[in-house]
């Protein structure tokens, strides 16, 4: 399972002593670049993930810091991503990396709609387990 969590703001914390990680840009290089109509597929996608937890806590928006953005964990299965991914996709079209984007295209269903067998395996298999691999943006991306 990997992280969609592609943007340097999700992952490096400005305070840290340690060097940039390389392939994940800037999420402000990523906005505008999706059509109402793929931002829409995308989002309807990203929301209808199997929940994994919800925090009472909320965090910032990454792009200007104002807004609030519940803080939801999704899966679906194959990827994780927190609510900040549809919020991006969502408010700003932000762009997100063509691995995601063609794993969307080639499901002919949102995650919450498998069977509850399917979703019960799915959460199971994440319990006490860290997801460290992350979906990154190729160079030519």
């Amino acid at each position: 399972m990997k992280k969609v969590a592609p943007f340097l703001e999700m992952v490096y914390s400005v305070n840290s002593s340690k060097a940039q990680p390389e392939g994940f840009p800037s999420v402000k290089t990523k906005v505008n670049q999706l059509s109402d109509t793929n931002a829409n597929i995308i989002y309807e996608y990203l929301i209808n993930g199997i929940k994994v937890i919800e925090f009472l806590s909320s965090e910032k928006d990454i792009c200007d810091h104002k807004v609030s953005v519940p803080t939801k964990v999704f899966t679906d299965g194959s990827y994780v991503w927190t609510m900040m991914i549809p919020h991006l996709v969502k408010n700003y079209k932000v762009l997100l990396p063509k691995e995601f984007i063609n794993h969307i295209k080639k499901q002919n269903k949102y995650g919450n709609q498998y069977d509850k067998n399917s979703i019960e395996q799915i959460l199971e298999s994440l319990k006490g387990n860290r997801v460290n691999d992350y979906v990154k943006f190729s160079d030519n991306e």
